[in-house]
């Protein structure tokens, strides 16, 4: 067997393998269209992701500085300031 015929049989197999498994997952691979709406799907669900990861961060600095608000207002009230 040459190197040529190895490497036809490899490629054919990979083709043969990402098809049936974009098959098993609902997507048509000879359909150009399909494959732009599933790489759609994955930045979307990236997007989603990253706006989860990011909730506690902003939770946190939303608690912290309601915090410190109120602190200062407090002390503001206990030194006797008057609007």
């Amino acid at each position: 067997m040459t190197r040529e015929e190895v490497r036809e049989i490899a490629v054919t197999a990979a083709d043969e393998t990402v098809h049936r498994m974009l098959t098993a997952l609902g997507v048509d691979a000879s359909d150009p269209d399909a494959m732009l709406k599933m790489q759609a799907d994955f930045r979307f669900v990236r997007r989603w992701r990253e706006a989860n990861d990011a909730v506690p961060r902003y939770a946190l600095k939303a608690v912290v500085v309601t915090l410190a608000t109120g602190f200062a207002g407090y002390l503001l009230i206990l030194l006797g300031w008057k609007p």
